[in-house]
């Protein structure tokens, strides 16, 4: 006589798991199936009778155009994981969980790493591991043009100047000394760097309310970006050809010194070996932005990945999105990108790369520090889209280098009064 209430108690209890733990959640995830495979196997085995949905969004020009086209469409999406100079846009107030009411581990986050996610006190988004842009020295070439002992230890533009007619001596516009594009905003942290080289910021002491970006530096980093092309220190192209066509030159060796990411070295050597290009894997080492008289730091522009979780009308729906959220930032996950070359983002993380590639970049960042783009900020992506056509109209004679700048700043701070 036990048995009926025994299944009814099996089956209210069946449904009631059901009704507050099934979902379907949707992740637009631009990192690597591997770390996603590793959320997703965390996530469920804490709800597991939730379907997940990894969608990548489209990064061909570096755009926020995937979550966008959501938005407008109503479709609904529940974590976003990826750069963070993406995600701030979405960590807003009214798009994204306060994380400060799911998690409880902020004190593990590294001292500071929280603060430009967080707005009026709310916890938007979570920092994932970081890295830094150095300037990366083609060894072989540099050996190849008589320069093979040279010591980049705070180096000058002199010294970048002496190195590049050495370049342009030696290959006469087949090799070059960098790389510079302005085809679209993708990958513009490289060459937006090279304001450091000439003491110019973007931002002063995290006052985003405008760019102090129309200085004398900048003008005179406007001038140098036109300076490289005029004087064939970079391809003759630059206008108009995108990180697509430089990065892989510098995986077949066609630029001595590159503004470039550790973890993408190998990245590019492969490709460029698997397009049958000769003894592909040169030597390569890391070494800081050369610097102008009178600037004593050229910081490091930082990159880093970020997430976020989406406000839901169903609270456990939304909880669970901020649960999937945060296994991203966990021990587990960081592993993968510290061995690409990131750096982690929380205390409790005691996994180091040892390679001697990731060694130089610390050093890099501990004697200058990282240059400030707003990274985490909401207006970032907006900006981004300010910079290359000012760069392009400078290099089609339509602007004066001091038009420019004056013109960039003007297109920023439009943005920044949005």
């Amino acid at each position: 006589m036990k048995r009926p209430l025994l299944i009814t108690i099996f089956i209210f209890l069946t449904l009631s798991l059901f009704a507050t733990g099934s979902y379907d959640l949707t992740v637009v995830s631009g990192l690597i199936d591997g770390e996603n495979e590793k959320v997703l196997t965390a996530f469920h085995e804490k709800y597991p009778n939730t379907k997940v949905e990894f969608l990548y969004p489209s990064l061909a020009d570096g755009t926020t155009v995937t979550m966008d086209s959501r938005l407008l469409a109503g479709d609904e999406t529940n974590v976003l994981v990826e750069y963070m100079g993406r995600v701030g846009k979405y960590a807003t107030a009214k798009l994204a969980v306060n994380f400060n009411d799911y998690i409880t581990d902020q004190d593990d986050f590294m001292d500071g790493s929280l603060i430009p996610v967080t707005v009026d006190g709310a916890l938007r988004a979570l920092p994932l591991n970081g890295a830094a842009f150095g300037m990366c020295i083609n060894l072989r070439m540099l050996a190849d043009i008589g320069y093979e002992n040279f010591d980049f230890e705070d180096w000058t533009l002199d010294d970048f100047y002496m190195l590049a007619d050495a370049v342009k001596a030696k290959y006469n516009g087949e090799k070059w000394a960098t790389g510079i594009f302005f085809g679209n905003q993708s990958g513009d942290y490289t060459w937006m760097n090279w304001l450091a080289t000439f003491g110019a910021e973007m931002y002063h002491a995290g006052d985003y309310s405008k760019t102090v970006v129309n200085s004398p530096g900048g003008r005179q980093t406007f001038a140098f970006w036109l300076e490289l092309r005029d004087k064939g220190y970079t391809r003759s192209d630059a206008a108009i050809i995108t990180d697509a066509d430089v990065y892989p030159g510098f995986g077949k060796g066609e630029y001595l010194m590159q503004p470039f990411h550790p973890g993408w070295v190998k990245i590019y050597q492969d490709g460029a070996d698997g397009a049958g290009i000769r003894d592909a894997y040169f030597a390569y080492k890391f070494v800081e932005f050369p610097r102008v008289p009178g600037v004593e730091k050229v910081p490091a522009v930082g990159t880093m990945a970020g997430v976020t979780a989406f406000q839901n009308a169903d609270k456990e729906k939304e909880a669970q999105s901020a649960y999937l959220a945060w296994l991203y930032t966990t021990e587990a996950l960081q592993i993968l990108p510290i061995d690409a070359g990131s750096y982690p983002t929380r205390k409790s993380v005691t996994y180091t790369n040892e390679s001697d590639v990731w060694r130089q970049m610390a050093k890099v960042v501990a004697d200058n520090g990282q240059f400030d783009l707003g990274l985490t900020q909401w207006f970032y992506a907006d900006v981004r889209a300010q910079g290359f056509p000012i760069a392009q109209k400078m290099l089609n004679g339509d602007m004066t280098p001091t038009e420019a700048a004056a013109a960039y700043e003007a297109a920023v701070n439009a943005v920044l009064a949005k």
